[in-house]
C-alpha cells in the first residue's frame, strides 16, 4: 500500500516504493473507504522500493503513533554511497587527471633533450668546424683557380687568362 494510519497518523511510502504491513488483526475500514490501511499498535511494516534500496528499512506502529516520520523515509539506490551526479563527478574527475598526466609526459618526451657542455668543449669544438671550414674553403679555391684554362684571345696571339 502507498499509505498507513497508526493511531491517527499517516505513514505515506517514499516515492518509488510502498508499505508492506503484516496482516491487520481485524478486517476494518478507514476513512475514504480503503479497507486495510489501518495498521494497529505493535505491527511492523516493511518499506519497499521499486529499483531503490529503502531507508529505514521498515517501521512500525505503537500507542505513539508511527516510529518513524514518513518525511524521513527515502529510497537511494546507492545506499549510502555517492549519488549518481556525484558518481559522475568521480568520472569525470579522473578522466581530466588522465588527460594531465598523459600531456604532461608527452611535452617532456617531446623536448629535445639538450646536454649541457662545458665551456671548453664548446670553444674546442667550434674551433675544430672553423678550421674544417676554412680548408673546405681552401681547397674550394685551389680547386677553381687549376680549373682556369688559358684560351687564345680573339685579337692577339697571346695566351690569357679569363
Amino acid at each position: 500500500m502507498k499509505e498507513g494510519f497508526c493511531q491517527g497518523q499517516s505513514f505515506r511510502a517514499p516515492l518509488g516504493g510502498s508499505i508492506l504491513c503484516s496482516p491487520v488483526k481485524s478486517n476494518s475500514v478507514i476513512p475514504r473507504g480503503k479497507p486495510n490501511s489501518k495498521v494497529e499498535p505493535g505491527q511492523k511494516c516493511k518499506i519497499i522500493c521499486e529499483a531503490a534500496y529503502p531507508i529505514p528499512e521498515s517501521t512500525s506502529c505503537a500507542v505513539t503513533g508511527w516510529t518513524v516520520k514518513s518525511e524521513t523515509v527515502r529510497c537511494d539506490a546507492t545506499k549510502g554511497g555517492l549519488s549518481p551526479a556525484g558518481q559522475m563527478g568521480v568520472v569525470g574527475a579522473f578522466l581530466i587527471v588522465v588527460c594531465l598526466v598523459t600531456a604532461i609526459y608527452q611535452y617532456k618526451k617531446s623536448k629535445p633533450q639538450v646536454r649541457p657542455q662545458p665551456i671548453r668543449e664548446s670553444y674546442e669544438q667550434r674551433s675544430q668546424q672553423l678550421q674544417y671550414h676554412q680548408q673546405l674553403q681552401y681547397q674550394q679555391n685551389q680547386s677553381n683557380y687549376q680549373s682556369v684554362q688559358p684560351q687564345l684571345h680573339q685579337n692577339t696571339a697571346f695566351y690569357v687568362q679569363q
